[in-house]
């Protein structure tokens, strides 16, 4: 029952945070192929983005280049959370290694061909559960897809155009990770939101209730590469919690594999 508790604990802050507004279409992600795929050439964004081809050119880009990392930071009301992430992305599956400490505990969770690997420190006795979606969602506290959108900038912004109340450019370009990127203001209707991501949230939660006690719109700041339309930064406020995610490594040889078999245990429940 510990395992369990600690499973539930850690899933339902990131998912009620980075996945409220993961506004996906509902297709299917699993984890086949491990490895980052060679490197596409990038067609250069000709134009800014609208909130026409947000969900569109974010979605080309990120498939474009097929990997990245993450590096996440929440803080505020008590919460105290940073994680690094790298992740594979290849058509409808992507693969993930991450590292979260919260609460002086470092969690680890490996996604790769479907499956979810979890250290949890001392509630898994140092070593990794394995847990599969399709049997065990329940223990998840939601889907894969609601873990693996925390990180796919595809994901993240699929739909958009249905919840979005405005997206403009936020002034001139800035460098990051070596490159141009145009910063963006995009406001979204939480409740609207929500209610098309109802399925990424924790089980049991009523997306109505949460959008009852939250701003009636949320802001997002998106800082997107002028030539590639790839997700550099974002910026975010929610229920007293600030969040900042940095992508870099676009297109990196990334390698995601499954812990060895002496580092993996049945869950205890």
């Amino acid at each position: 029952m510990r395992a369990r508790r600690a499973i539930t604990a850690l899933t339902i802050p990131l998912m009620a945070l980075a996945g409220l507004t993961a506004c996906q279409s509902g297709e299917a992600t699993s984890s086949t192929d491990t490895s980052a795929p060679a490197a596409a050439e990038v067609v250069p964004a000709a134009e800014l983005v609208t909130a026409h081809d947000l969900d569109a050119r974010m979605r080309a880009a990120s498939q474009t280049a097929g990997s990245a990392r993450l590096a996440m930071t929440m803080s505020g009301e008590g919460l105290e959370m940073t994680s690094q992430s790298e992740f594979v992305l290849d058509g409808q599956t992507i693969a993930m290694h991450q590292a979260i400490d919260m609460a002086g505990e470092t969690i680890e969770i490996v996604i790769v061909d479907g499956l979810v690997y979890m250290n949890m420190g001392e509630a898994s006795g140092g070593l990794f559960v394995v847990l599969d979606p399709a049997t065990d969602g329940d223990l998840l506290g939601g889907s894969l897809d609601a873990l693996t959108g925390q990180v796919d900038p595809g994901a993240m912004f699929a739909g958009s155009e249905d919840v979005l109340v405005s997206f403009e450019p936020d002034g001139d370009p800035i460098e990051l990770d070596g490159v141009q990127a145009q910063p963006y203001v995009a406001v979204i209707d939480t409740a609207k939101a929500l209610e098309t991501s109802s399925a990424l949230l924790p089980a049991g939660v009523d997306s109505a209730e949460v959008a009852a006690a939250m701003p009636a719109e949320l802001t997002y700041h998106l800082w997107l590469g002028v030539d590639d339309d790839l997700l550099r930064k974002l910026t975010f406020d929610a229920m007293g919690i600030s969040t900042e995610a940095l992508y870099t490594g676009w297109g990196s040889d990334i390698q995601i594999t499954a812990p060895p078999a002496d580092q993996v245990t049945q869950l205890g429940l």
